[in-house]
Parts: C-alpha cells; sequence; structure tokens
C-alpha cells in the first residue's frame, strides 16, 4: 500500500453516477470488472453510510473506500457500526489498490462477527485479509472474496469453495485488472 498520500477528494461521474471521489469510482470500474453487481451508498448502518453493497448469488459485502492514511480510523468506524448488520453478515474496507502479500492478491480488509458458538452480549467483530480467488469451472462468480482468518469461505458465494478449484488469483492478473478499472474511471465522459 501508498503511504501518507493526501490528495482532497475529486468528484468523479462513473457510468453516469456521481460519486464523491475518483477513488470510489476507480472501485466501482474494478468491481465491474470482476463482474460484481454494486449498488452506491445503499443504506445508513448504525451511522455509517457504506460506499459500496456488493451482492452475490448467496451474500452480501458492504464495502468503506479509503485512502490509505485513513483506514485505521476507517476499520474503527466500521467495528462501531457492526452491531447493526446483524450475524453472518461481511464487509470490506479498501485502500488505494489492491496490495499483494506473501504472492497473493489482497483487495482489502474484511469484517465479519465471529461465531463462537456462545451467545455473545454483543457481537465479536474480528478483521482479515480478503484474498481474490477465482474458479471458472464450477464457481457462479468468475471472481470471489475469501478471508481465511476470518471464514473459511467464499464471502459472495459461499460453499463454491469446497470443490477444490478456488486458487487465489496470479498478481499479473489483479494488476491488470485493477490498471483496466482505474483507466476506465479515469476517462469515463459524463452522456
Amino acid at each position: 500500500m501508498t503511504e501518507n498520500r493526501r490528495w482532497p477528494a475529486r468528484p468523479t461521474s462513473y457510468k453516469g453516477r456521481k460519486l464523491r471521489s475518483r477513488l470510489e469510482a476507480k472501485w466501482a470500474a474494478f468491481f465491474d470488472s470482476v463482474s460484481w453487481h454494486w449498488e452506491y451508498e445503499p443504506e445508513a448502518i448504525g451511522g455509517w453510510m457504506p460506499d459500496f453493497l456488493i451482492f452475490g448469488p448467496s451474500g452480501r459485502i458492504y464495502v468503506e473506500v479509503k485512502p490509505d492514511h485513513l483506514l485505521p480510523g476507517a476499520e474503527a468506524k466500521v467495528a462501531r457500526a457492526m452491531g447493526a448488520l446483524g450475524r453472518k453478515r461481511f464487509g470490506l474496507v479498501v485502500g488505494e489498490a489492491p496490495w499483494f502479500a506473501n504472492g497473493l492478491a489482497v483487495v482489502g480488509r474484511a469484517f465479519g462477527e465471529v461465531d463462537t458458538g456462545f451467545e455473545e452480549p454483543a457481537p465479536i467483530v474480528s478483521w482479515a485479509d480478503a484474498r481474490l480467488v477465482t474458479d471458472r469451472r464450477s464457481h457462479p462468480l468468475p471472481f470471489d472474496l475469501i478471508a481465511p482468518d476470518l471464514v473459511d469461505l467464499c464471502l459472495l458465494a459461499p460453499g463454491n469453495e469446497t470443490s477444490g478449484d478456488v486458487v487465489a488469483c496470479d498478481e499479473r492478473e489483479v494488476r491488470r485488472l485493477w490498471a483496466a478499472a482505474a483507466n476506465s474511471a479515469m476517462w469515463q465522459r459524463d452522456p
């Protein structure tokens, strides 16, 4: 991830929709490039307005977009709002671009409630790196997210990773997808 970049948000249009920043437009274009259906600023949840809601065949992920230097504050803000999401809800905090750790593509930090098996008075929120995975043979989506330290399931289409065919995306492919999305958002013209 990049360090200490501080640019003011520049409202940007993407596919005829006004987004609050060019960074949000880049992520919208990335979500399109990996065939994820998304909604912009879908609803307020416990005082938090997620930037996106991504829909999968059997899962939904709330997304917060922040420049890298604001990520720690964003994680704290999202954690405070988690109680309003209810059980088995997941979210993602993304920065200025996907990054790579140990050769794996990390899209952002996933959050969700941990199922401890006990009745808890308050939800236990856990965080984990969300890796981009692919399985073009049997998975209903060309790409999904998996956060093995949080839950060992695909987040948008749970159950499809059990085939053993879900694999981490190649770094080159993710860099290509991100570059194409960034270019698409950068040069988008209003109709």
